[in-house]
């Protein structure tokens, strides 16, 4: 995991933009104790089981599971929606961002709300909205 993170963080930090450079070198910081910690680990072990390890961890890759998600794929009556559709409808409801000329988008009632049912962002790596895409 450690090797996996290491590597998801390195990569993440050469694709953004988004990042201050304080944030930046704490993160870098971060990945530099994550490879130390790693050697040290992997200088203990037995040669072919730290060389499987660092082969898995190359074929490895991250993945969040957003538990928040399964609260709303319930409504007030009971009924269950596919949290697909609900992602759908968002995609509809942002087609009208791309035009968007709102200066404060966290003003936004469209922005609150994808916020609050965990709708991802069409970009993360953006000083404005991050769902104008």
């Amino acid at each position: 995991m450690i090797l996996i993170f290491w590597n998801y963080i390195s990569e993440w930090l050469n694709r953004t933009s988004c990042l201050t450079p304080d944030e930046q070198k704490r993160l870098k910081t971060v990945t530099t104790h994550l490879i130390h910690t790693s050697d040290s680990l992997v200088h203990r072990m037995d040669k072919k089981y730290a060389d499987k390890l660092i082969r898995d961890a190359n074929h490895s890759a991250v993945s969040i599971v957003d538990n928040t998600s399964k609260r709303i794929k319930r409504n007030q009556d009971g009924r269950y929606f596919k949290t697909d559709d609900i992602f759908d409808l968002a995609e509809y409801a942002l087609e009208g961002c791309r035009r968007c000329r709102m200066k404060d988008f966290h003003e936004c009632e469209k922005f609150n709300i994808l916020l609050k049912m965990n709708i991802p962002p069409a970009t993360e790596e953006t000083d404005g909205c991050p769902y104008k895409g």
